[in-house]
């Protein structure tokens, strides 16, 4: 599992397959890890890559969590993707990493391919009572939240149980900042100009993400393609792998021709 210099910081991430580039990209307090599946899946059709933002996983970071903010993972998202000398790719980013593949494609539009965006909005403002709660007491709020943001089901259970124990694995100070940094993003006034071909896809279960922002994503990117997958909240990659995986593929089949046999 290789580590990559970006700007002069050691970045963690797991590779897998050759071929057109397809960037993985996690949510608040994550990993790479929440992308196993579709590694697996992906990396046997093209060059798929999930990243440990920085201060994630076993990533460094050399700002003071209290300075993340959406435009400065896009920036580091830009400098990854230079380090591995890759010029275009295209993006999948789940909640936070949505957010920030929108401010990427909005900047650096010659850089992307195409875009999909899981479980996130055009503006992700955080429940104010959860985010009073995370910032009295990140890992108290987190696992509490996370019974909420989940699908009810015997599966959920055991994915809700997976899923806190990585989360909490974060640092406090900065999982509170990836929330913090979601709850300022806005992108209503830009999202138009986005031209490249986009994947939505929500969950019906989804209580932190609801469908209603995956529409507003839909009504506004003029070239893009809106999909619910029923009985998931705001990890189908994990909760429906399978029906995700098939999703997506069917997506990038058609717009980057991702061939249907493996390699």
């Amino acid at each position: 599992m290789p580590f990559v210099d970006v700007e002069g910081l050691r970045t963690f991430y797991e590779s897998k397959g050759k071929g057109q580039p397809l960037l993985l990209i996690h949510g608040s307090a994550c990993t790479h890890s929440i992308w196993r599946r579709q590694l697996d899946y992906f990396g046997q059709r093209c060059y798929v890559i999930a990243v440990d933002l920085m201060g994630h996983g076993k990533s460094e970071i050399a700002i003071s969590p209290s300075q993340i903010s959406i435009r400065q993972y896009m920036e580091f998202v830009n400098n990854f993707l230079e380090a591995l000398n890759i010029q275009k790719a295209t993006l999948i980013g789940h909640s936070l990493g949505g957010a920030i593949s929108i401010e990427f494609c909005l900047n650096l539009p010659d850089k992307v391919e195409c875009l999909g965006l899981v479980n996130t909005g055009a503006k992700l403002g955080v429940n104010p009572e959860l985010l009073s709660m995370l910032r009295k007491d990140f890992r108290k709020a987190l696992t509490a939240g996370l019974e909420t943001i989940l699908c009810k089901s015997e599966e959920a259970d055991e994915i809700r149980r997976l899923i806190t124990e990585e989360m909490l694995k974060r640092k406090p100070a900065v999982g509170l900042a990836d929330f913090e940094a979601c709850n300022m993003f806005d992108s209503r006034e830009t999202l138009s100009q986005i031209r490249k071909p986009t994947l939505i896809i929500g969950g019906t279960e989804d209580l932190l993400t609801p469908r209603w922002f995956q529409r507003y994503l839909h009504q506004k990117i003029a070239n893009s393609k809106l999909r619910t997958i029923d009985g998931v909240g705001h990890f189908p990659m994990i909760e429906k792998p399978e029906k995700f995986n098939a999703i997506l593929f069917e997506f990038l089949e058609k717009y980057i021709g991702l061939p249907r046999y493996l390699q």
